[in-house]
């Protein structure tokens, strides 16, 4: 303090100083209450997450037997002289003179039908029933350095509130 000051100018510096170590008092409680929310709230409580099961069990006929007690009560037989077209689709080149005949019978066509549909037949089984899972094993994460920073100014606002709260008690 200056010595040339009058009374009433030091008691107005001496307020002002007081104002302002106010200020800065809540300004430092203000930012330590700031970090230490900010460092909290980072946390986060055990959480079960539902993890769908799944299963798929697939099942192939291979060995079916197929028995039918039913009689054949029509037979159908066409035979006919291919033309180039039908030849063409079997595959068939004929020479000069040659002709040839198709024997088509409905019954052996149904027959060849109902085998294939039997040999493609197939049965899957597929169901899904989520349930929840408890994670058992905790892998820790690394820390980010902004995470690590915000852990180390917790801990450094921790103990000035600390040894405010302990300055306090022994001023009273």
């Amino acid at each position: 303090m200056d010595d040339s000051l009058t009374p009433k100018e030091r008691a107005d510096e001496m307020r002002l100083a007081i104002i302002i170590y106010h200020i800065a008092k809540w300004a430092v409680l203000v930012l330590i209450a700031a970090l230490l929310t900010g460092a909290l709230c980072s946390c986060s409580t055990q959480q079960i997450v539902p993890v769908p099961e799944i299963h798929e069990n697939h099942h192939w006929h291979t060995d079916t037997v197929h028995q039918t007690d039913s009689i054949i009560r029509e037979t159908q037989t066409t035979i006919m002289q291919l033309d180039s077209a039908a030849m063409a689709r079997y595959g068939i080149q004929l020479k000069s003179a040659e002709r040839a005949w198709l024997v088509k019978t409905a019954e052996l066509q149904r027959q060849i039908e109902r085998l294939e549909a039997m040999s493609i037949q197939k049965d899957s089984v597929h169901d899904s029933i989520p349930y929840p899972v408890e994670v058992i094993k905790e892998v820790p994460a690394e820390l980010s350095w902004w995470q690590g920073l915000l852990v180390r100014l917790g801990y450094i606002a921790l103990a000035i509130v600390i040894i405010y709260l302990i300055y306090l008690r022994f001023k009273r």
